[in-house]
């Protein structure tokens, strides 16, 4: 009897721990930098091991460093692009665990996870344009705190959308 690997796929593992790279280094804070680094350990005891909780822990704590950023001032361009960073590292984390369970590690998927982690990429590209837009054009100087919560319900949607 063969028995089949089912831990996560190789590619989206890779390009989730990527994904939470760039959130990291894309933002200028040092303390960031510290609390996204604690958010990558997660993500990638996640998608190494196959523990969903910790993909998700990682992808949080990825998000409450990004929200840091934006309580210490960083740019709304850093701030929307480590967001998209996060959410792409979570949603192709979870991708890898489920290829992993569902087909197993040594099945040929490699085109399948690119392309799924290209069209997460595309909706983070249009959303972060959607969000610098938004930003942009709002009245008159809007603090860098608006863009944190607009971030934040960009995120709550995400995740009720998920679900």
């Amino acid at each position: 009897m063969n028995d089949i690997d089912r831990s996560p796929a190789r590619t989206s593992a890779g390009i989730a721990i990527i994904a939470g790279g760039f959130a990291i280094a894309v933002v200028s804070s040092p303390a960031t930098t510290v609390v996204g680094g604690v958010g990558v350990l997660f993500l990638l005891l996640g998608v190494v091991r196959g523990w969903r909780r910790a993909v998700t822990i990682g992808a949080f704590v990825l998000f409450l460093g990004v929200v840091y950023a934006g309580l210490q001032n960083a740019a709304a361009e850093e701030l929307l692009l480590a967001t998209a960073g996060t959410v792409i590292a979570w949603d192709v984390g979870e991708q890898s665990i489920n290829v992993g369970q569902q087909l197993g590690r040594s099945a040929r998927t490699a085109r399948a996870e690119l392309v799924h982690a290209a069209s997460s990429t595309i909706i983070g590209v249009v959303t972060i344009g959607l969000g610098f837009v938004v930003y942009t054009l709002a009245t008159g100087g809007q603090p860098v705190t608006a863009l944190v919560i607009l971030l934040a319900a960009v995120i709550a949607l995400v995740a009720a959308v998920r679900d």
